[in-house]
């Protein structure tokens, strides 16, 4: 189905992107944090988080609290 989300195919499972699983290993985070991370420190992007599972909640928040280094950000 051409309509699927990002969720639905796994895309923030480990290897399905390799830059994010070394940045991932590099901060000891997963690979949906460190993208929550960018989007909340980029400049002009508003990010929304929503689930109702307190798992992924707990994950999503535990994004906030930390700083890629700025070439990370590049």
């Amino acid at each position: 189905n051409e309509n699927k989300s990002l969720v639905d195919t796994n895309v923030w499972q480990r290897q399905a992107f390799p830059m994010l699983d070394a940045m991932a290993d590099k901060y000891n985070k997963s690979n949906a944090q460190i993208a929550l991370n960018w989007l909340t420190n980029s400049s002009h992007v508003v990010t929304l988080v929503k689930s109702s599972n307190p798992q992924h909640l707990a994950e999503a928040a535990a994004s906030f609290d930390w700083r890629m280094s700025f070439e990370d950000y590049e």
